[in-house]
């Protein structure tokens, strides 16, 4: 009894022990975790925009692409088309036109990159020389936050036609070199109808050219102009070099959500805003002759080459060869084996006996019916064979033996032959 005391006072001394260790070196903490964005905004990079339009009082709804909109709303309102418009063909661009000139009024932002005029190209070359010396010094300087870059967009800006734009001559160049995050310097937003002072941070690598003149309004920075504004008709045309100033993670940050309510709201407007996420999927083939012509090329190529190959022909036409037709014989040697292999050894003995006993009886009626000895003995007076192997040959066959069966059938049909 008093050992069990003993033990039980050292498991209470340990745990003791362990808890005070605990609670000495750890503690309980509440950290955030930055997890992304959850349920719609995952999917919907303008949500946080038309969640603070509604809060600000303005109409504002959501499309998922520009079919929703096969009937243009009223001229007094705004559509914010920032997708990239693959299927906005020429006749839908002339609609979205005509419905500006009534009066409504289009935000989009470009898609399209025009080739560098060949002085810019060399300045920028040069640029990017610049660039990367400085990196390397940074580097020898140890400074980490200089020479992170962040990842050059691909040839995905490559050049393609813009039904919509390029009648206003607007162009969209691609600043070469490496860009930094501190190069996201913002922009300072001066319009003549904006009464405040805004600062938007447009990205630096795109800028937009107006080459017809006819822009009425624009914000530039260090880096180029970044929204060109055409007054066409009673309506206008707001284009953007991009539009990451409206979507959910940069909406909070300078004037952002401020700018897009000016957008929203240009000259005093004081229609509905129509958001459009996504764009419309174009026809297949029409998708395919833009995007994928070189394969189209290289696989009709091998299509005819093919063609050609399959309908020329060396020397004459062969004859059809003759069908091999199997003796008999080969028939009955394949269906022995076949029964051989199942085990139905016994069952070919048996037909095999039966066939020479029926011809026993066809020459000497009653012989059959002797007794086995005395049948063995019978068909040995007429044959000459031993009456040993004859008995042997007709009795029962048990053993699953290859030589024995073979044996066995080689007396029967000697018998059965010398009758």
């Amino acid at each position: 009894m008093r050992r069990d005391y003993l033990l039980l006072a050292l498991f209470v001394v340990i745990v003791a022990a362990i808890a005070l260790w605990f609670y000495s070196n750890f503690e309980l903490r509440e950290e955030r975790v930055d997890v992304g964005f959850q349920g719609k905004a995952r999917t919907d990079n303008l949500l946080a925009a038309e969640r603070f339009l509604k809060r600000t009082d303005t109409p504002v709804e959501s499309v998922d692409s520009l079919l929703a909109l096969q009937h243009l709303p009223p001229p007094s309102d705004t559509i914010v088309l920032p997708t990239p418009r693959r299927a906005v063909g020429p006749e839908r661009s002339a609609e979205l036109l005509d419905w500006v000139r009534r009066g409504g009024h289009l935000i989009v932002v470009t898609w399209t990159l025009t080739a560098q005029p060949k002085k810019d190209a060399e300045d920028k070359d040069s640029k990017d020389q610049d660039a990367k010396g400085s990196d390397a010094e940074a580097h020898k300087h140890g400074d980490e936050g200089a020479a992170k870059t962040l990842p050059l967009p691909a040839a995905a800006a490559r050049q393609r036609k813009d039904p919509l734009l390029d009648p206003l001559g607007v162009h969209q160049y691609f600043n070469a070199g490496e860009i930094t995050p501190k190069d996201y310097v913002p922009a300072d937003v001066v319009i003549d109808h904006i009464p405040d002072f805004l600062v938007v941070a447009f990205s630096p690598r795109f800028r937009l050219q107006d080459a017809s003149g006819k822009a009425t309004a624009s914000v530039s920075d260090d880096y180029g102009i970044h929204l060109l504004h055409y007054d066409i008709g009673r309506g206008g045309l707001t284009v953007l070099s991009d539009y990451g100033f409206m979507q959910n993670v940069d909406i909070g940050k300078h004037d952002h959500a401020a700018f897009l309510w000016q957008l929203a709201h240009w000259n005093g407007r004081q229609g509905r805003v129509w958001l459009v996420h996504n764009d419309a999927m174009p026809p297949l083939l029409s998708l395919l002759a833009t995007e994928a012509w070189p394969v189209l090329l290289a696989l009709g190529l091998l299509l005819a080459a093919w063609l050609w190959a399959a309908s020329r022909r060396f020397g004459p036409v062969q004859a059809d060869p003759e069908p091999i037709r199997r003796s008999l014989r080969e028939h009955i040697r394949a269906s022995g084996r076949f029964l051989w292999q199942q085990g139905q050894g016994e069952r070919l003995l048996e037909n095999t006996r039966r066939a020479l006993l029926e011809r026993v009886d066809a020459l000497h009626p009653g012989t059959s019916q002797l007794a086995p000895q005395a049948l063995a003995e019978r068909l040995a007076d007429l044959t000459g064979l031993p009456a040993g192997e004859i008995a042997a040959a007709l009795s029962k066959y048990t053993d699953h033996n290859e030589h024995e069966f073979t044996r066995r059938i080689r007396v029967l049909e000697t018998l059965r032959k010398a009758l």
